[in-house]
């Protein structure tokens, strides 16, 4: 193989490439420098590529310029052989070493012209710059924005806690140090669970990789009661909201924390109110009131109910009323039919065979109250039944027995007959009171379910009204004790008590009376002037009933003036001494005035000009006022509306 190869590079038979130039020095000169210099600069060029190629790891394209290096290195050794073959005839070695070049020679053409359509490509160096601008551009934003949120989370009147991927602190604002109590200083780059009571951290991470898991705004620990730590060790219940937001450093989030404490104490001021309502109506058990939805499914129900029905709650909660009615009435189809009447006229009342539990049957007085939402929807109807089987049962008896004195000893049978009679009557004018019930009670329902919706939109704002609240509060919890002290009223009729009386300031007690009415003159667009004569004297009188005379009259006035628009609504409450030494109080307004048809029958019980009253509140005011020793009347002004006036004895004792 070796003598093959020396046979193959032997040079004989051939002569110097120096014959050819005639041996002239100048030419030979000529050729050994031009192609020295080339063989030096073709040489130098590959390891300058080498050099660049192995400092610029970043190269679109380094195997080009290998390929180009191998080129150029080949190229400089066939000028190098040039220069040899002047002397030394080796050109099978030139000749090899030419293949050589033109090998490596196509192979970069075919590279170079692959790589063509990747290369140009490539940005220019204008797109680069437009680039960089553009990048640069885009970090000042980024930086605009960054700083943007900072002052948005600074503003913002929740604490904002932001936290990375690790859980550490990066950002809070000053709402954050003065909800926890820690600085800013001691807050960043320490982890969120600080702020965690020590009995839930455990599961924070876990909670933490779930939301990086899938970042989007969400509540955080929707349906379970959330806690801060504050720094002097005392939790806080809180809400909080989370946000992701990208930056420069990744994914973070954004942890938006309301304390609602304030809130968790309103709702719980607002649900011992109504239990104590509920108390309340629960505790009545000579009547049975109950709630049935717009279908005549039943609500609720209280022990009264469960008293003269002979239902438990959990037995007929979620059953329909029409159980109640017997066979006869429920083929007349009676039940819905009395639904339908109190949806239409707002108002129901029936003496009727009911049905208990057992299968017994006894006489109700039934009384049924359509119950409306702000917006006029029905909402469903309040109930309340009396069992009067007693009453029928004596009025049946006495019947009974007036047939028997016709026929055998007359008089002595007579006697005990009209006493009977006596105490049925008594019985029957506290019975007029069944209708009454609701007609009382509604006014403090709805100022309670007012005062609790307005106690929610305080509290919902972004920043809850505290104050606001704690007022709608305290109403809610005088309107109960208002309602209650009106039942406690009638059970002490129903057990023949007295009413409180005690010496009163009839201005005190108008006084008292406005601030529950100024939502309604508010919204109705009533302008209220009060004409109270200093220094009147005191009268012996039950603070209840005559508050509820005043909002009865007001209520009047501000409905006579409902459909007045060419004139401004104003209503006039005035108190002053009469000639007669007693106290005279006037509910003057600007509204229709009284027509003449129904000047007689104002006070008559049951009679209203109203499309959703119960026609009881003027002859509720009139029994009051008379049971006070005073008068009540109404006569129309000399200008447009009418005027409501009732007069009260001094307290002279």
């Amino acid at each position: 193989m070796m003598s093959y190869l020396s046979a193959l590079l032997s040079p004989v038979d051939y002569i110097p490439h120096g014959i050819c130039l005639l041996w002239q020095p100048e030419i030979i000169a000529l050729h050994v420098g031009s192609d020295a210099a080339i063989a030096i600069a073709y040489y130098s060029i590959p390891f300058a590529l080498i050099y660049f190629v192995w400092k610029r790891t970043d190269l679109a394209f380094p195997s080009i310029f290998v390929l180009t290096g191998a080129f150029i290195l080949a190229c400089g050794t066939t000028h190098v052989m040039s220069i040899v073959t002047l002397w030394q005839p080796d050109y099978r070695l030139e000749g090899i070493i030419k293949l050589i070049t033109a090998l490596v020679s196509v192979a970069t053409a075919f590279a170079m012209w692959q790589t063509m359509p990747l290369a140009l490509a490539l940005p220019s160096t204008a797109q680069l710059e437009q680039a960089n601008r553009s990048l640069a551009d885009e970090i000042a934003e980024r930086k605009r924005a960054q700083a943007a949120l900072r002052l948005v989370v600074e503003a913002a009147p929740n604490a904002m806690v932001m936290i990375d991927r690790s859980g550490k602190i990066v950002m809070v604002n000053t709402q954050t140090e003065r909800i926890f109590g820690y600085s800013r200083a001691e807050l960043v780059g320490q982890p969120v669970e600080m702020l965690v009571p020590e009995r839930l951290r455990s599961h924070h991470p876990e909670l933490r990789t779930t939301f990086f898991a899938d970042p989007r705004p969400r509540p955080m620990g929707a349906g379970r009661d959330l806690y801060g730590l504050k720094k002097d060790g005392s939790e806080f219940p809180v809400e909080i909201g989370l946000n992701p937001i990208e930056t420069d450093e990744g994914t973070m989030v954004l942890s938006a924390i309301v304390d609602i404490t304030a809130r968790k104490a309103a709702e719980l001021a607002l649900r011992e109110s109504e239990q104590r309502y509920s108390v309340l109506v629960d505790g009545v058990t000579d009547y049975a009131i109950y709630m049935i939805d717009p279908n005549g499914i039943v609500t609720n129900w209280n022990r009264g109910a469960q008293r003269i029905k002979g239902y438990r709650t959990e037995e007929i909660v979620g059953q329909h009323f029409s159980c109640f009615f017997t066979e006869e009435d429920r083929a007349a189809n009676v039940p819905q039919q009395a639904l339908e009447i109190a949806a239409r006229d707002s108002w129901y009342e029936a003496e009727a065979w009911h049905v208990r539990k057992d299968g017994s049957r006894f006489v109700a007085n039934v009384v049924i109250d359509a119950l409306r939402n702000d917006s006029g929807q029905l909402i469903g109807f309040a109930k309340i039944t009396r069992d009067i089987t007693e009453r029928v049962q004596r009025a049946r008896e006495l019947e009974e027995a007036r047939i028997s004195l016709v026929q055998s000893r007359a008089e002595e049978a007579l006697r005990r007959a009209q006493a009977e009679l006596a105490h049925v009557a008594r019985v029957t004018t506290l019975g007029e009171m069944t209708a009454s019930i609701s007609h009382e009670l509604s006014q403090p329902l709805a100022a309670i379910r007012t005062n609790a919706e307005a106690c929610l939109r305080w509290l919902n704002r972004e920043m809850p009204n505290l104050d606001q609240a704690r007022y709608s509060v305290e109403q809610i919890i005088n309107d109960g004790n208002r309602a209650g002290e009106l039942i406690r009223r009638v059970r002490g009729l129903m057990k023949k008590s007295d009413t409180q009386k005690a010496p009163l300031d009839i201005n005190h007690v108008i006084s008292e009376v406005i601030p529950l009415m100024q939502l309604e003159l508010d919204s109705h667009r009533v302008a209220l002037r009060m004409e109270l004569a200093p220094a009147l004297p005191v009268i012996l009188a039950d603070r209840v009933g005559l508050q509820q005379v005043i909002i009865n009259l007001v209520m009047n006035g501000i409905d006579a003036m409902e459909p007045i628009t060419d004139r401004p609504r104003e209503l006039v409450i005035g108190s002053r001494q009469d000639k007669a030494d007693q106290i005279l109080v006037t509910v003057e307004d600007c509204g229709v005035g009284i027509s003449a048809e129904n000047a007689d029958r104002l006070f008559s019980p049951f009679f209203t000009t109203k499309s959703g009253g119960m026609g009881m509140g003027l002859r509720i005011c009139r029994s009051i006022i008379e049971s006070h020793g005073g008068r009540m009347s109404a006569t129309n002004n000399s200008r447009p509306g009418a005027t409501f006036q009732f007069t009260l004895p001094e307290d002279r004792s």
